[in-house]
């Protein structure tokens, strides 16, 4: 319950939603990415993008940069640990 009916309601940032998010996290392609489906990464669904070509849905993939609310993944077997 919000204590003061009159303050304003706060929204979530493209920030706050990617804040989670970071290079080097891995997770699995829910949808083909054609560039873009859905991963889930870190426990949640996040809109990503493939940093090169597609990615089959399944795929474990490792996220390479954030930059702003896009998510940039590649497959993990591409990436040396």
């Amino acid at each position: 319950q919000r204590t003061d009916p009159h303050a304003p309601l706060r929204r979530a940032s493209a920030s706050d939603e990617t804040q989670a998010i970071k290079p080097g996290d891995t997770g699995e392609t829910l949808t083909p990415l054609f560039p873009v489906g859905t991963c889930l990464i870190n426990g949640r669904r996040e809109e990503c993008l493939a940093k090169h070509g597609t990615i089959d849905k399944g795929t474990k993939v490792r996220v390479v940069s954030v930059d702003g609310s896009e998510i940039y993944v590649t497959p993990a077997e591409n990436l040396e640990a």
